[in-house]
């Protein structure tokens, strides 16, 4: 499968699932020392074959391929480089899951309950930083949380969750946007008890 043809595949189910907005959440991944990544503004649930840029990984060098259709790359590129510089990861999803969000707020961890969520994601690092947004200190503090989990969330932001491959971090993020619905429920009816 094509790089592109990959992105658009993974681009399209986190849109359909709800698990980004029409115009948030970026894709990457690594290639050798090139990063992939989608350009500022990409719709990911319908994602052009220009909406995928090249960049180095080391911002002092020129990618091997150029950028031939002149787009910036997502304002969150320093976030993913700094993972592909410290991890082993070699694709990363970056999406607004609403309810992993929302359960965010008040808590420095996510300890998921259902079985599934419990199997691939026991524990959920929540960080908080000034600033989420393409935030030096989000590039600076989360290569660290996902060298020890395949998902983090950045409180009332979004999560980052990275992989060997773009399908395999779209899992994670599902994953955790539907064991966070579940997690949800169970609290309010618990509450209505």
């Amino acid at each position: 499968m094509s790089i592109y043809r990959e992105f658009s595949r993974v681009g399209r189910l986190l849109f359909e699932q709800g698990l980004v907005s029409v115009s948030a959440g970026n894709l990457s991944v690594r290639k050798g020392e090139d990063i992939f990544i989608t350009a500022t503004g990409s719709v990911l649930g319908d994602l052009g074959i220009g909406d995928v840029v090249n960049a180095p990984v080391n911002p002092g060098r020129a990618p091997s391929a150029g950028n031939i259709f002149q787009k910036k790359p997502s304002v969150e590129i320093d976030v993913h480089r700094a993972i592909y510089m410290n991890t082993d990861h070699t694709a990363v999803v970056h999406a607004h899951t609403p309810t992993a969000i929302a359960l965010s707020f008040d808590t420095d961890r996510i300890e998921l309950e259902d079985s599934e969520g419990k199997f691939y994601i026991p524990v959920v690092p929540v960080i908080s930083v000034n600033g989420g947004i393409a935030s030096s200190k989000v590039a600076e503090v989360l290569p660290g949380q996902l060298n020890a989990n395949p998902v983090v969330i950045i409180r009332g932001h979004g999560v980052f969750a990275a992989a060997r491959t773009l399908m395999k971090a779209c899992s994670i993020v599902s994953t955790l946007e539907f064991s966070s619905i579940i997690l949800y429920r169970k609290r309010i009816f618990e509450r209505l008890k």
